[in-house]
């Protein structure tokens, strides 16, 4: 009879269209019946009505209106789509601000914070007084890293060493004075 029948696990990764771990957890939960004697990965296909039938009743399950998290998802998109009449209903109204008023009062907060993070290192070296240079640099090229990632700094050019060469092409062998 072809409910008796032992089929291995790849047969309904290959009909559920799963991977071969959730054929075996279903295995485990109890929702695929195991073939005795056969290894982990045989089952008998007989099982598979129960599995539809497991599944039928979640989906079912989701379905029902009494269903907390579908009516958490419910509430969600409400919310969503009462967020975005609100702001269309704002625009149409003259509420909002426009962007191009907003972006140089947030260009000036931002290059405020950069020069305040930026002057760290130096007022550091005043109130530190064992602080050296080299802390200096290292504390300096840190806001800076940190100012680029955080999109503060772009293109970040490296510091100057004061008495070095500012092209990086140029020759080091060269005299200072020509």
């Amino acid at each position: 009879m072809v409910e008796d029948e032992i089929v291995p696990g790849q047969y309904f990764v290959d009909l559920l269209g799963v991977v071969i771990r959730t054929v075996q957890r279903m295995g485990v939960d109890g929702h695929l019946v195991k073939a005795p004697g056969r290894g982990n990965n045989f089952y008998k296909q007989a099982s598979l009505k129960a599995l539809i039938a497991w599944k039928d009743t979640q989906i079912q399950e989701l379905r029902d209106d009494n269903n907390p998290e579908l009516t958490r998802i419910k509430q969600a998109i409400a919310q969503a789509d009462l967020d975005f009449k609100e702001q269309r209903n704002a625009k149409i109204k003259g509420e909002l601000i426009p962007r191009e008023e907003i972006r140089p009062g947030w260009a000036r907060v931002v290059l405020a914070f950069r020069t305040a993070m930026m002057a760290v290192p130096s007022k550091a070296k005043t109130a530190i007084p064992k602080l050296t240079v080299k802390d200096t640099k290292i504390l300096e090229g840190l806001l800076r890293d940190g100012c680029a990632n955080a999109g503060l700094i772009k293109d970040v050019p490296p510091p100057i060493e004061r008495g070095g060469p500012i092209d990086p092409e140029a020759d080091d062998d060269a005299p200072a004075n020509e």
